[in-house]
């Protein structure tokens, strides 16, 4: 049962309160931002590519592409928690820590995307978050 199928449910409303408050009234997501976001991330896979470019200060790095391996290569370790149901961020595209880091970490349950929305799922999580920092 999604959100809203829940939303008759005064205790699950008044859990994910805060979170709607800061969608609603939260900062746009700016139009070209959004259409940027679709076209090389979504639909180009830039990313996944070693094609995605970024602007910089710096000239040698200016227009050049983002070296994802660099993570690795300097010892990140990454973390990815993922929801078998998020229709935004599917798992097949969490895939950050099995990619580019040193070590990775990937916690998937069967939720949706916004799950920071129950109280109960964000102390979960932040329980593999502290024990993923440890042995980081």
């Amino acid at each position: 049962m999604g959100f809203y199928g829940r939303a008759c449910q005064a205790d699950t409303m008044k859990d994910a309160a805060p979170f709607l408050f800061w969608l609603t009234h939260g900062t746009r997501f700016p139009a070209r931002t959004h259409y940027e976001w679709l076209s090389k991330f979504f639909l180009g896979n830039e990313l996944m590519k070693g094609t995605f470019c970024l602007p910089s200060r710096h000239p040698d790095l200016d227009g050049k592409p983002v070296n994802m391996n660099a993570l690795k290569e300097t010892g990140v370790s990454l973390f990815d928690y993922r929801g078998t149901r998020d229709p935004i961020a599917p798992p097949g595209s969490c895939v950050a820590s099995e990619n580019w880091g040193k070590t990775g970490t990937t916690i998937e349950k069967d939720i949706g995307h916004i799950f920071v929305v129950s109280k109960k799922l964000l102390a979960e999580s932040l329980h593999w978050v502290n024990d993923f920092l440890r042995r980081s």
